[in-house]
């Protein structure tokens, strides 16, 4: 299985943009939550409104069972008031139309985001596999980058156990480590 692109934050915000103009708002909104909470695709697809309480999510991940309790940013709170707005009867964020249409309570499929964000990435020019989880990746290395490289707080905000872990979804190549070694003064 080819290993997800690493999104920077013009990409994401690129793909986004692609997605609202092609009438896909829904799938933008699940990025911008992806990236700003650093949420899987299943985490992110099965968050409900009740689970966002005073700015702050805490929830249980699907895969590790850990909890995850982090503050907001205001474009995913004003995100997620304009959707309770216009869906006051919805229950999870991110319901699809066609589960609306049917009546059905459940979110958004975590196979449909997958699939739009990699149609849209496409027609942007990102090559590579870019699917939900370069999100996650690209929201963990903003958080490295924009904290001076703290591994620590990336392996927090992803929730890791471990640092292998971590190491894996940050953008940490050759070319950055020769470039640093490099600057040293020596």
């Amino acid at each position: 299985m080819n290993r997800a692109v690493v999104l920077d934050e013009q990409q994401a915000k690129a793909i986004r943009e692609w997605l609202n103009a092609h009438n896909k708002s829904l799938i933008a909104d699940v990025t911008l939550m992806m990236q700003a909470a650093v949420l899987r695709v299943g985490d992110a697809v099965a968050l409900r409104f009740d689970e966002v309480i005073n700015g702050e999510i805490d929830i249980k991940e699907q895969k590790t069972g850990k909890r995850k309790a982090l503050t907001l940013p205001a474009p995913v709170l004003q995100m997620i008031a304009r959707r309770r707005a216009e869906y006051p009867h919805d229950v999870h964020v991110f319901r699809s139309q066609r589960n609306r249409s049917m009546n059905k309570q459940a979110p958004v499929r975590r196979e449909e985001v997958s699939k739009q964000i990699a149609e849209a990435a496409k027609a942007i020019g990102i090559h590579g596999t870019v699917s939900a989880h370069s999100f996650r990746k690209g929201g963990a290395n903003a958080i490295y980058k924009r904290s001076a490289n703290n591994i620590v707080l990336a392996m927090t905000v992803l929730n890791h156990s471990n640092i292998t872990d971590t190491r894996r979804y940050l953008d940490l190549d050759k070319q950055a480590v020769s470039r640093v070694i490099n600057e040293m003064d020596l």
